[in-house]
């Protein structure tokens, strides 16, 4: 099957003002972000069920000790959570450990020599685990492999864990991140460079955490859209990628730019108590939409173990950014498996569900294999069974395709399918959310929709097979099935327009 998708974003006039870049006085945006860091901790302080992040709010706000002294050291009699556990747990110790019981303290030094955590398989995985292996070496000096839960000594285990943390810096800033630009996990690549920044004792190491934690904020605020990551990106999560403001980083954009929406988030309050704060330049570019701009980046497949010559090719990221829409891809084939989103379509008007897209839902053992090391047989039923039980779903939202392929020219996408015969996901389906103002659709395949000031949105992508309309209000969707019957033809474009 042959399906072409032309897009076209014609940037006219969206009543956009001339005048100055956003620009924000120091004690007005250090206020400001305290309000919005209040406003984040304030379910943390007077939680009363265990939960690690509230334990570190209680102590750094000084408030409770008696229940944070009780629930940690529930939490930490049956430690669980590998690397995400050895965040959550130095968060807590280093923001605690001045107001927290002798009997707390001895507990968390405790774990990190009785619990063996898992250091992972993805990059998140690895940075998490050598950040929080990193400062709890620098926390307890020149112990022995006995006293740790690897068998290695306080020096040995901080001078693996820095050579890591330096390798990936340069890696990252290089030739760029596997798991780029990922609304779900940016915030598991930030947390652990606020901690460092703050917490330290290695210079090195404590300018590093905070350049990357500038890096890491400055391109989120070239590609957002009201607090809305734009993509394509490695990873995403449903319901995250078709509603933006469900993803683990919409909070971290309310707190650090005051854009989207208010957002609880036991992951932020690690960045709400940081002492670091945003400067003024970044903000501005979060903010500053009075030109339509072309941002591109270059990043990195993740690591390839088999079928491949190249262990990571690169990946070529296009976004066009004005204020009331955006439109960003990737090259689309095989560049992260599982949850990969190659293009999309974002705006403002209709919130929460501000996006449009398209996915071939492919799935095979063979893509898993690529960048897995288990047998390839297994893998599946692996994935499946992790929480990741979408993977083989016809209806899924998230994922790669061999046969998809995009190109894009500031407001203008082609996004091309050629999908063989016989396969069992011989067909595209299509994100519209009911949230748009108007969508149609006639027998020639022109799908006509309004988004408040994106009006007049067409796209013509062949004939279409039918619309599945959602069943519920927390999902209301509708999608585009494009059947087998496209293969006889040989061209399929179609358009997708604004005016104002």
């Amino acid at each position: 099957m042959n399906l072409g998708l032309l897009i076209l974003l014609p940037f006219l006039n969206l009543g956009i003002h001339p005048g100055a870049a956003s620009r924000i006085q120091k004690e007005n945006y250090d206020a400001g972000f305290e309000k919005r860091a209040e406003f984040i901790l304030s379910e943390y302080d007077t939680m009363k069920s265990p939960d690690y992040y509230s334990c570190a709010v209680k102590y750094a706000r000084h408030v409770d000790l008696e229940t944070a002294d009780k629930n940690a050291l529930l939490l930490l009699k049956h430690p669980a959570g590998d690397m995400f556990w050895m965040m959550e747990v130095m968060s807590m110790y280093l923001h605690g450990k001045d107001d927290m019981s002798p009997a707390v303290r001895r507990a968390v030094r405790n774990s990190w020599k009785t619990y063996t955590p898992y250091r992972g398989d993805t990059e998140n995985h690895w940075v998490q685990y050598h950040t929080a292996l990193f400062l709890a070496s620098e926390q307890w000096p020149n112990l022995p492999g006995s006293d740790w839960f690897n068998g290695r000594s306080s020096k040995a285990n901080l001078e693996d864990a820095k050579s890591f943390l330096l390798s990936w810096m340069k890696e990252t800033t290089t030739i760029g991140s596997g798991e780029f630009d990922s609304p779900d996990y940016y915030q598991v690549y930030l947390n652990p460079m606020l901690l460092l920044a703050e917490y330290s004792r290695d210079p090195q190491i404590k300018q590093m955490g905070k350049m990357m934690a500038d890096y890491l904020l400055a391109e989120f605020a070239a590609e957002n859209l009201d607090g809305q990551f734009v993509g394509g990106y490695s990873r995403v999560y449903e319901p995250a990628v078709y509603e933006p403001s469900r993803s683990n980083f919409y909070p971290y954009a309310y707190l650090y730019f005051g854009l989207g929406h208010e957002m609880h988030s036991g992951m932020a309050t690690v960045a709400a108590l940081s002492n670091y704060r945003l400067p003024e330049i970044i903000y501005r570019i979060a903010h500053d939409r009075r030109t339509p701009y072309v941002h591109t980046e270059i990043k990195r497949v993740r690591n390839i173990l088999r079928y491949g010559k190249v262990r990571n090719p690169k990946v070529f990221k296009y976004d066009y950014i004005a204020r009331d829409y955006a439109i960003g891809s990737i090259q689309g084939g095989f560049l992260q498996p599982i949850q990969q989103h190659t293009w999309g379509l974002f705006f403002t008007h209709g919130y929460p569900y501000t996006t449009v897209f398209s996915i071939e839902p492919y799935w095979s053992g063979w893509e898993l294999a690529r960048f897995f090391p288990e047998e390839r047989l297994a893998l599946i039923g692996g994935v499946i069974s992790s929480n990741k039980g979408t993977y083989n779903r016809p209806n899924k939202w998230t994922g790669s395709s061999p046969y998809e392929r995009t190109f894009q020219h500031k407001n203008t996408l082609i996004v091309l399918y050629n999908i063989p015969p016989g396969k069992h996901t011989e067909h595209v389906d299509g994100f519209f959310p009911k949230t748009l103002d108007t969508l149609m659709s006639d027998w020639h395949g022109w799908i006509v929709g309004k988004a408040g000031r994106l009006t007049s949105a067409r796209i013509l992508c062949g004939r279409i097979s039918g619309w599945i309309r959602g069943s519920t209000p927390s999902f209301p969707v509708m999608i585009l099935r494009t059947g087998w019957y496209l293969k006889q033809e040989t061209s399929h474009k179609s358009a997708l327009s604004t005016n104002s």
